[in-house]
C-alpha cells in the first residue's frame, strides 16, 4: 500500500507564498521552487485555498477552488495593499489520487480584455455570487474610458456564476464572456427626454488565451441583429436593456451551386 498526500502545492513564482485554508487562520510557508504537502481541510470551512505574499503586511488573495482541475487566475495583492496586484496562474493537475497545485506568475496575456471601441465612458466589475463574492454594496466599479483596453481577471475565481456587470449611467448589462459570438446590442437610454439614447453592439471574442468582450457602436446595416418592428411573427427575437427588442435577420440571399 502506498500512502500518498491529496494535495502537493509548487511555488513557481519569484517570491515566497503564504497559503492557508480559506478562512481559516493558520497557513503554510511555500517559498520559490518548494513544494509542501496539504493532508487534509479542516470540515468547518470550505475546501479553498487562499495565497499571500510571505513579510509584514500580508494581504489575502480571493479563494480559489482547488478540487477542479484545470488552469485559474488570481490577483495576489501587494504586501500592505500598496501597488497593483500580481496575476498568478494556478494550475490544478491530477496524478492518480494527488491533486498538483502549480503556481506561476502569468507574463503573457490576461485572461480577459474589456475593449471599448466607442467615446463613452463605462464601467464594469463582477457580477456577485451571494455565497462567494462581498454584498453590492461592498463592490466597487471599475472605470472603462472611450476607445481604451482594460485588462481583468476575476476577483471572485471561486464564483460558481461569473459575468461582467456593464453600466453607463443607471442602465446595467450583465455579460458571459463564455458564451463567444455576436450578442444582442445594449440600448441605453439618454440621461434626458432631450438626449437621445444610445445603442452598442456586444461582440465576444477569442484573441491567444484571452477572452475579450468589445463593445462598439450599433450599426444597423452591418449587424446581425434588428430593431424588432411592430407585429413582427418570429419566434427568435431576443430583449435588451429596457425592453428593447430587437431580432437576428437572415440573409435573403441565395447561395450559388
Amino acid at each position: 500500500m502506498t500512502l500518498t498526500p491529496r494535495y502537493v502545492i509548487v511555488n513557481n513564482y519569484r517570491k515566497s507564498l503564504q497559503v492557508r485554508q480559506h478562512r481559516t487562520e493558520n497557513y503554510r510557508e511555500v517559498r520559490p521552487g518548494e513544494k509542501v504537502y496539504w493532508h487534509a481541510f479542516k470540515k468547518t470551512a470550505s475546501e479553498q485555498l487562499s495565497l499571500g505574499l510571505a513579510g509584514t503586511g500580508t494581504r489575502w488573495s480571493a479563494p480559489i477552488d482547488i478540487a477542479i482541475v484545470g488552469k485559474t487566475f488570481l490577483l495576489l495583492p501587494q504586501l500592505n495593499g500598496t501597488g497593483d496586484p500580481s496575476l498568478l496562474r494556478v494550475e490544478c493537475r491530477l496524478q492518480d489520487a494527488t491533486i498538483f497545485l502549480f503556481i506561476s506568475e502569468e507574463t503573457e496575456q490576461w485572461p480577459i480584455q474589456i475593449r471599448n471601441e466607442t467615446n463613452v465612458r463605462m464601467r464594469f466589475r463582477q457580477t456577485e455570487d451571494t455565497q462567494y463574492t462581498p454584498p453590492p454594496q461592498d463592490r466597487q466599479y471599475e472605470d472603462l474610458p472611450g476607445y481604451s483596453t482594460i485588462p481583468f481577471s476575476w476577483d471572485y475565481p471561486a464564483a460558481r456564476s461569473k459575468k461582467i456587470r456593464l453600466a453607463v449611467g443607471s442602465s446595467e448589462r450583465d455579460i458571459d464572456v463564455m458564451e463567444i459570438g455576436i450578442l444582442p446590442p445594449w440600448k441605453v437610454p439618454g440621461p434626458n427626454s432631450a438626449s437621445p439614447s444610445g445603442v452598442f453592439s456586444i461582440d465576444v471574442r477569442t484573441e491567444g488565451q484571452s477572452q475579450v468582450l468589445v463593445i462598439s457602436r450599433y450599426d444597423e446595416k452591418n449587424s446581425l441583429y434588428k430593431p424588432a418592428r411592430p407585429n413582427m411573427q418570429r419566434a427568435d427575437s431576443v430583449s435588451g436593456t429596457n425592453s428593447s427588442a430587437f431580432e437576428t435577420v437572415e440573409s435573403s440571399e441565395k447561395p450559388n451551386l
